[in-house]
């Protein structure tokens, strides 16, 4: 595998945002854990997404204590009107409202992005991009990502050049009805 940019060196790494094959003189690194860039464009947006993915975890961490929190008092309350050792069973009650919560965040979360973005994605599937510096063109998934069981690779036509980038399931829309294929 070569850079992209530099055929006679030896790739170490993928862009994070466009997949092009970087060497160490091209790679911009993220952040530990984070992958690398190919660009200052690529890293710019790469990081933005990044950022926004990282406050949706937090909401959603935020989201789930919350609720799981709130299903235990109100499991040990209704404990306690009856009598009951209530205190003896706040943490199975806890442990139950915590799998409960996260049962229906992650049913509700698979069941919207089913009927809204068509996912789960397949390699061969026609989508639309609809977030980002890409939204409107169309593509076909390329193959799944191994970074994560929501990312897929989508190779695009870009200003007439193939490309491959990484996109998480919200920010791709599958198309049911895909144009023809231009005809050779």
């Amino acid at each position: 595998m070569r850079c992209f940019n530099h055929k006679d060196k030896e790739a170490v790494a993928e862009c994070r945002f466009c997949g092009k094959n970087v060497c160490d003189q091209c790679a911009v690194q993220l952040g530990p854990g984070r992958g690398v860039a190919c660009s200052t464009q690529c890293e710019r947006v790469a990081r933005a997404a990044l950022r926004k993915h990282e406050i949706r975890q937090r909401l959603a961490a935020v989201a789930f204590i919350v609720v799981s929190l709130a299903l235990t008092v109100v499991l040990a309350l209704s404990m306690q009107r009856r009598g009951g050792p209530w205190l003896l069973f706040l943490f199975p009650f806890a442990v139950g409202a915590a799998m409960m919560t996260w049962f229906v965040f992650y049913s509700c979360w698979n069941f919207y992005m089913w009927t809204t973005r068509g996912a789960p994605f397949h390699p061969g599937d026609a989508v639309v991009v609809t977030e980002g510096p890409h939204k409107g063109i169309q593509g076909e998934v390329a193959r799944l990502s191994a970074r994560s069981s929501t990312t897929v690779v989508v190779a695009l036509t870009v200003e007439g050049e193939p490309v491959v980038h990484h996109f998480g399931w919200e920010e791709i829309r599958r198309i049911k009805n895909p144009p023809p294929a231009p005809r050779a």
